[in-house]
């Protein structure tokens, strides 16, 4: 009966991010048309769809929570490259972060979660860059400094602690000193 109801609860969370597809798409479909108030709804529709998923305590594999780890960021990024991003933005990265937290977690616990270790990098820095968004730079410089010990030669990694140094020099010079 326990693979039964996983099995279930893993076919109701493919249903789910389908549907998350869907709603992206009128996201960035209203964007384009620059429907604001449409867009406001289906934003909070969105964001609370998304959430259901990644609270699931069963039926989540790496691939679903790592889809709404990033379409959470493609929110907040969507939002517009403004530092500090708006405050509708963190909420969208703030999120984006727990989640990525979240599959770190399960996958430290249940090391067959990641369905390879170096699943794992892409997801440090995805954390990164929230970190890096929401100005929080030691705990996004750590999630660097962690990918680039496993995996010294990732660019994106060195890419973004280029970014994360950058940024965290521009809110706080004296961090140099």
């Amino acid at each position: 009966r326990a693979a039964e109801s996983n099995e279930s609860a893993a076919a109701l969370t493919q249903i789910y991010v389908s549907l998350g597809f869907e709603l992206k798409e009128q996201v960035a479909r209203l964007q384009k048309e620059n429907k604001q108030a449409e867009l406001k709804v289906v934003l909070k529709t969105f964001h609370e769809f998304l959430d259901r998923i990644a609270a699931r305590e069963q039926g989540n594999t790496f691939n679903s929570l790592a889809w709404v780890g990033e379409t959470f960021f493609s929110l907040g990024d969507g939002l517009g490259d403004d530092q500090p991003p708006s405050a509708e933005a963190k909420q969208y990265f703030a999120r984006a972060a727990k989640t990525c937290e979240q599959i770190l977690a399960r996958a430290k616990t249940d090391p067959s979660f990641a369905p390879q270790p170096s699943s794992l990098l892409s997801v440090r820095l995805r954390l990164a860059r929230c970190e890096r968004r929401l100005g929080n730079y030691t705990a996004a410089r750590n999630q660097i400094a962690t990918l680039l010990g496993e995996q010294p030669n990732s660019l994106e990694g060195q890419v973004e602690a280029a970014y994360v140094y950058q940024a965290w020099g521009v809110d706080d010079p004296e961090s140099y000193s």
